[in-house]
Parts: C-alpha cells; structure tokens; sequence
C-alpha cells in the first residue's frame, strides 16, 4: 500500500508584537499525527495559535509555510481550521441536524449528498457521538459538547486545524478518548492535527507524535516525543526513572515564583535549555508537494448556499416552538411600526443609509437574530465577505412585507 504524501506545516520566527510570543516560535508539524504546543499558562499557546489564524490584530511577524505555499489568511480560512471552543451556534437543533446543515454548506461543491451524510456518520463514529443525534448542543455534557464542536471544525476537511486547549475541564478519561480520535482521524485522512496542552499527562503521551515545548513565546524544544528525553539528557538533564517525561521537562521551563532566588534560578534553567535548543536545531527540508493547492476546491454556488441557509432558518424555528411564537409575535409588531414610517422619496444617500440603519436596528431586536448573527460571522470566511448579508436581507424582506400589509390594511380601513 502507497503511503500518502505527507503536508507540513513550517513555522519560522512566529512573533506577535503585543503579546506574550515575542520571541519567535519556529516549529514543524506533519499530517499523519497529533503535534502538541505545551506550556504553562500565559506561555503563549493561544497566541502563537491566533497568529496563525490571522484572527488577531496587531503586527504579526515571522513566516508560516504550508506544503510551501505561504499561509496567508485566505488560504487559512479555504484550506484550514481553528476552534477556542467559545463559538455559539444554534441550540435549538439536533446534533444531527446542526451537522448536517454545516457540512451541506461546506461540501456541496465536491461531494453529493450520500458522500455528505457517508462523512458525517464516519466522523460522530470516531469521536462517539452517534447517541447523541437527537440531543441538542445545550443539553450535552461538557465532554460530548467538545467532541461535537470539534467535529463541526473537521467536517470540511481541513488539511490543517488548530485546537486550543481541548482538554480543559475534562476528566482524565473524556480527555484520553478526545485525544485518541484526534490521533485515529489524523492518521486515516493525512491531516495536520496541531493542539495546545497545559500538560501532557502519561496516558495521552503515547498519542502525541511530536510536540512544542514553549517558554513565554520562544521554543525551547520542537521535534519527535520519541526524542525527548534524549534531547534533554544531551542537555544535561536526565529523567528520573518512573517519572512522566513531559511533565518533569515541562517543570524546568516553569518559573518558580515563591522566592527572588527560585525565580532567577528557574528562569536561568529555561534560558539555557532554549539556548540549547537553538545551538542544536538545524535546517531540514520537508518533503511536502504542492498538489495540495493545485486541487483549489472549488466555493458553494451563491444559490446552494441560499437554500441551505433558508433550509437551516426554518428548521430552527420548527425546533423551537417557544422561538417560532416570539418570532411571530416579534414580527407583526414590528411591521406595524414600519407601516407608520414612509420610505424616503428622495434618492440622496443619507436619506437611504438613515432608512436602512432603522430597520437593521429593529431586526437586531428579533429573538432569533443574535444567535445567527454569530453564526453567519463564523461562516463568511468559507463563502465570501458579502455573503453574511443573506439574513439581512431575509429578515428585512419580512418586515417590509409585513409593513406593507399593514400599510394597505389601513388604507382600507381609513
């Protein structure tokens, strides 16, 4: 059997100026495996991530390289992920449906609906959601959420995703099945699988290809789980037998804070292993081809995607009784507070924009809007950047409509 070629992701001097991660973080991940960025808390995990992802503002420095080609943030929104695990999406729909509906947006360009429905099911199988079809995002455990909204993440096939934290506030036992199918799915699609941990505990150790040990934003080691201990042993720092490696090599890049003398102490420990990491890291080549961006996947047609989004629209108001009635209730009165208002006559521009701003600010207060507003921000970076105005424009065509029927009713009325 062929083994796939491999894509990489090649970090070099990644730096965010306002931020922790000053120094420059230079590392390596492979698809294939499950690379692990550890430290401590404020060790500049999150940044290095947001730095990525070019969802941080601020000047970002350094270059980011995958399979060669220059990981810009268009090419990260097409071809690549990131989850903080903070992102809110309808909770009023089944797991299945809130599934279902996201992959139908991302994938109905290159796959049919049987090879939709053939991916989702492969994916809440790995990650063991399948019990949880017909339970709602709001009412899952802390550990069954994390595993849905990581598959929401995975199920557009990214060739790159980066998880911050994913196994923050899970028990011992939900974090070893997470990490598991994050491991498992890595090596049978050939992805990159980046994550950040606080910790890398002796039961997740075994899982975790290569890892970034890092020290307020400068790497102090990159490379194979295998070659750990042999890197710090080099270093002079030997394992004491029975003791979880990562851990005990994790303790010398923290800063002991009870006393001036610990601190300085700690701190110089650090200072040499990066120094020391510096001295013996050389310049490799990767072997990464550039058939990942030759194959551009192709965007959702503007018309698929407008029936998925209307599609998704009423099935959230079918799931919720209690919403579909705040709507309809919402809807006529608001309406009939447009009825009294005349469209302007005039074609100047202010008068228009002064018109337009009203009713967005009379759909803002509509109960199902803040939830999909947040939603369809997530969303346009898969589309295009004018796309998020579908819903507007849905919400605003009810309410003229519905302004338009109490118009009328007046007329004849008075």
């Amino acid at each position: 059997m062929v083994e796939p070629e491999k894509h990489y992701l090649e970090c070099k001097d990644i730096s965010y100026m306002t931020a922790i991660a000053q120094g420059g973080s230079c590392f390596t991940a492979k698809s294939g495996e499950v690379h692990a960025v550890v430290g401590v808390t404020e060790s500049g995990k999150t940044t290095l991530f947001e730095s990525l992802s070019s969802g941080v503002g601020g000047d970002i420095g350094g270059i980011a390289m995958l399979d060669k080609f220059m990981l810009t943030k268009r090419r990260f929104n097409k071809y690549c992920a990131y989850s903080n695990y903070r992102v809110t999406f309808p909770s009023t729909l089944s797991i299945r449906s809130l599934l279902y509906y996201h992959a139908r947006l991302y994938l109905s360009s290159i796959l049919t609906s049987l090879e939709i429905d053939h991916r989702l099911n492969e994916l809440m199988g790995i990650f063991d959601i399948l019990g949880y079809s017909e339970e709602r995002l709001k009412d899952l455990t802390v550990s069954a959420k994390k595993r849905v909204l990581t598959v929401i993440e995975l199920l557009k096939d990214p060739v790159l995703i980066l998880l911050d934290d994913p196994i923050s506030d899970l028990t011992p036992l939900s974090s070893y099945q997470l990490i598991y199918a994050l491991q498992y799915y890595a090596a049978k699609y050939n992805r990159i699988v980046i994550i950040s941990l606080r910790n890398i505990r002796s039961d997740l150790y075994h899982l975790i290809g290569s890892a970034t040990f890092l020290f307020y934003g400068q790497v102090a080691y990159s490379g194979l789980m295998n070659n750990l201990v042999a890197h710090f042993s080099k270093a002079g720092y030997d394992c004491p037998k029975n003791e979880n490696p990562a851990a005990y090599y994790l303790a010398l890049l923290t800063v002991d804070k009870e006393t001036m003398e610990s601190v300085m102490e700690t701190h110089e420990i650090a200072t040499n292993l990066i120094s020391f990491y510096e001295e013996q890291s050389k310049e490799t080549e990767t072997t990464a081809t550039n058939t990942f961006l030759e194959n551009l996947r192709k965007n959702t047609r503007f018309p698929v995607i407008f029936r998925i989004l209307i599609s998704r629209f009423l099935a959230i108001l079918l799931s919720s009784p209690r919403l579909t009635l705040s709507l309809l209730i919402c809807l006529p009165i608001f309406g009939f507070i447009l009825s009294f208002i005349s469209l302007p006559q005039s074609y100047f521009f202010w008068k228009n924009i002064s018109f337009i701003y009203l009713v967005l600010q009379f759909i803002s207060l509509l109960p199902i809007y803040s939830e999909m507003r947040n939603l369809s921000f997530l969303e346009i970076t898969c589309y295009s950047q004018s796309l998020h105005t579908v819903q507007n424009i849905i919400a605003i065509c009810c309410l003229l409509f519905t302004s338009i029927f109490f118009r009328r009713l007046f007329l004849q009325v008075f």
